[in-house]
């Protein structure tokens, strides 16, 4: 017998359900569309089969058409691999489980996932109370923080000429930056500077520094200040 629709328009969709070639349809044909044309057979009988499923068969054969607006259409599938090998799909036959064997596995599964679970928590149990155990033989260790005094005495104060020339001078092995305020160079370590930002205007650069001070920090690893209630410079 043959296949009832033989010949569909596809496009967005694998088949356009309103433009099925047959005496119903009014859709006039165009240029650039693609058809997809087929014939199929089926109720085939192959008397030579050595199994019993393999003794009826069933053909379908498909071409894929771009209508042309001159000449002959164009087929797509012309270029398309024409091998058996490459066009033909083999289907294996499952054996068929009773439903009590799939219940058994499924138990079976279950109670392994369950027996798993326990010995993780078991696991994580053991690791939680060790780490309690840790944390009550130690002791507390307080953090060192360091200084932010730059210069212990005026004996370490740099010597250099861009200090007494009032330039701004950075000494690397005391961790700290020496600004001129009011014609005198002043030190700075390196923990008190918050930020700095430099701006150009015209032919002047300008060099802004931004000073840490009381209430300047939130969190457990503020600075602490000596004299919290002395006057401190913020910003240059």
């Amino acid at each position: 017998m043959y296949y009832l629709s033989c010949r569909f328009l596809t496009g967005l969709e694998f088949r356009e359900s309103a433009a099925l070639i047959s005496p119903k349809c009014e859709i006039e044909i165009r240029p650039n569309m693609v058809f997809i044309v087929c014939v199929g057979l089926h109720g085939l009988v192959n008397p030579e089969a050595k199994d019993e499923q393999s003794k009826t068969s069933a053909v379908l054969l498909s071409d894929t058409v771009l209508i042309s607006a001159e000449g002959a259409n164009e087929i797509l599938t012309e270029k398309a691999k024409s091998r058996l090998k490459s066009n033909t799909i083999r289907f294996k036959s499952v054996p068929e489980t009773s439903e009590g064997d799939d219940n058994k596995n499924k138990t079976t599964n279950e109670d392994k996932r369950k027996e798993h679970q326990k010995e993780l928590g078991k696991r994580l149990n053991e690791s939680a109370r060790e780490r309690l155990a840790d944390q009550t033989d130690q002791k507390d260790v307080k953090k060192i923080k360091k200084s932010n005094i730059s210069y212990r005495n005026y004996e370490r104060f740099p010597k250099e000429a861009d200090v007494d020339k009032l330039q701004i001078y950075v000494d690397r092995r005391h961790d700290s930056v020496i600004l001129p305020i009011f014609g005198v160079p002043v030190p700075f370590h390196i923990s008190m500077i918050k930020n700095t930002s430099q701006s150009v205007e015209g032919d002047y650069t300008y060099l802004r520094v931004n000073l840490m001070h009381p209430g300047s920090q939130i969190g457990k690893d503020q600075l602490l200040f000596p004299s919290p209630l002395c006057t401190y410079v913020k910003e240059l």
